[in-house]
C-alpha cells in the first residue's frame, strides 16, 4: 500500500554486485580497491532504510560519490590530462587541443576538460562554416560573371551550412549544459552528433570526392570523437562506482512502486489543473484532450503527450520549409528559409527527440532546457522575417512557440 502523504517514498533490502557486497543490516561497507568505508555506515540497519525520502538519498548519494571521486584525483594537472587523454582514440589530438588552451590549467577533473574540448570543436566548427559561407560566395560571384553555376557543388555547400548550424545551434550548446550540470550521456549524445554532422557533410561531396573542406570536417569530427570519449569516462566511472549503481538499483525500484496521488475524478481534473499553470490554457487542454491517451495519463504522461505534440509540429514546420524553399522568389527569403531550417534542424533531430529521453529518465531540468530551445528557435524563426518580407511561417512559428510554453 502507497504511503497516504504526497511524499515520494521507497523500499528496499540488501544488494549484491560482483564487485561489491552491502546488505543494509550490515554494517560492513568496503569499497573495491581496499578503502574500508564502515564507519560511515556504522548504525544502519534495515529498518532504517525501509521508508525514505527520496530526495535525502539524492543528496546523500552524489554528496557521497563527490567526495570518493574527489580522493581519486590526480595530484598534477599534467597527470589529469596525461590519464584522461589516454583513455581516448586520439591521444596526441587530446593532449595538443588541452595544452594549448590555458584553461585546462585550472580543470581540476575530466569534466572541466570537457568543457575545454567541447568550446574546441566550437572553435573548428564555426571556422569550417565560415569557410562553406566563404566558398558560396564565391559560387555566386562565378556564376554572375559567367552565365553557368556548379549547382551539384552549391547544393553540397548549402548541405553542409545546415550540418553546420545544427552542430553550432544544437550540439555544442548541448554538451556545454550538460558536462555543466553532470549529465554525461547528454554530453556524449551532443558530441556524436557533431561528429556526425562533420561526416554527413563531408559525404555531401561523393561520388566526386571534389569536397574542398576534406581536412576541416576531418579536425571537427576527430575533436568532437575526442570530447565525447570524456563523457563516455565519466559516464563508465560512474558506472563503476559500486553507490551508483545501488543508486540505480533504488531507482528500478522506485518506478515499480512509486505512488502517484491523482485527484479524485483523474483524467480530466488532471489536464484541468495541469493546464491551468500554463500560459495558453486554451492550447494545452485542446491539445491534451485531443489525444485519447490523455485520460489515463498521469503528469509526466501529459507531458510526454505535449512533446510529441511538439516534435509532430516541428517537423511538419521543417518541410513546410523545405518546400518553401525550392520555390523562394527572392534571395531575402530564400534567406530567412535556410536560416530557419539551420534552427529546426537540430530542434527536430536532437532536441525534441532528447526531451522525450529525459523525460522518460526522470531528468527533468534537462526535458525543461530542451523544450524551452524549441521556443527560443520558433521565436528566432520568425525574427528573421523583417520589413518588406512577410513570415509565411507565423502561424507555425507561434503555435510551435506556444505549445512549448
Amino acid at each position: 500500500m502507497c504511503p497516504t502523504t504526497a511524499t515520494r517514498w521507497w523500499y528496499t533490502s540488501a544488494f549484491r554486485w560482483p564487485e561489491f557486497d552491502f546488505s543494509l543490516s550490515s554494517s560492513v561497507f568496503r569499497w573495491p580497491g581496499g578503502f574500508d568505508l564502515s564507519y560511515l555506515t556504522s548504525g544502519w540497519s534495515l529498518e532504517s532504510f525501509r521508508w525514505f525520502d527520496l530526495s535525502i538519498v539524492d543528496d546523500l548519494v552524489w554528496t557521497f560519490i563527490s567526495l570518493v571521486e574527489s580522493l581519486a584525483l590526480p595530484n598534477k594537472l599534467d597527470d589529469l590530462i596525461e590519464s584522461t587523454c589516454k583513455q581516448t582514440p586520439n591521444y596526441n589530438l587530446c593532449i595538443s587541443s588541452l595544452q594549448s588552451d590555458p584553461r585546462s590549467s585550472k580543470a581540476t577533473n575530466v569534466e572541466g576538460l570537457g568543457l575545454v574540448m567541447v568550446d574546441v570543436v566550437k572553435s573548428k566548427a564555426q571556422a569550417t562554416l565560415d569557410r562553406i559561407n566563404q566558398l558560396l560566395k564565391q559560387q555566386k560571384s562565378s556564376s554572375t560573371s559567367t552565365g553557368t553555376t556548379t549547382s551539384t557543388l552549391k547544393q553540397a555547400l548549402d548541405q553542409c551550412a545546415l550540418n553546420y548550424g545544427a552542430i553550432l545551434n544544437g550540439d555544442i550548446p548541448q554538451a556545454t549544459e550538460a558536462f555543466t550540470k553532470g549529465d554525461f550521456k547528454f554530453a556524449q549524445q551532443g558530441s556524436d552528433d557533431a561528429a556526425n554532422e562533420a561526416n554527413l557533410c563531408e559525404n555531401e561531396f561523393t561520388p566526386s570526392g571534389s569536397s574542398p573542406i576534406t581536412q576541416m570536417n576531418k579536425d571537427v569530427h576527430d575533436v568532437a570523437v575526442v570530447t565525447s570519449s570524456m563523457a563516455k569516462i565519466k559516464r563508465m566511472k560512474k558506472n563503476s562506482i559500486s553507490l551508483l549503481l545501488f543508486h540505480i538499483t533504488l531507482f528500478i525500484l522506485l518506478k515499480s512502486h512509486y505512488c502517484y496521488v491523482l485527484p479524485l475524478n483523474e483524467g480530466n481534473d488532471l489536464i484541468e489543473q495541469t493546464c491551468k499553470k500554463t500560459p495558453h490554457y486554451d492550447l494545452c487542454v485542446s491539445t491534451l484532450k485531443s489525444n485519447p491517451e490523455s485520460s489515463d495519463s498521469d503528469l509526466r504522461g501529459l507531458a510526454h503527450i505535449m512533446v510529441d505534440t511538439v516534435l509532430s509540429k516541428a517537423s511538419d514546420t521543417l518541410n513546410f520549409i523545405r518546400a518553401l524553399l525550392k520555390q523562394a522568389p527572392d534571395e531575402n527569403l530564400e534567406k530567412s528559409l535556410a536560416y530557419c531550417a539551420e534552427l529546426y534542424i537540430p530542434v527536430v533531430k536532437y532536441s525534441l527527440p532528447q526531451v522525450i529521453d529525459a523525460l522518460t529518465g526522470g531528468h527533468f531540468g534537462f526535458a525543461n532546457y530542451g523544450i524551452s530551445d524549441a521556443a527560443k528557435q520558433a521565436q528566432a524563426c520568425e525574427k528573421t522575417f523583417s520589413g518588406s518580407d512577410k513570415s509565411p511561417l507565423a502561424e507555425k512559428n507561434t503555435l510551435l512557440h506556444d505549445l512549448s510554453e
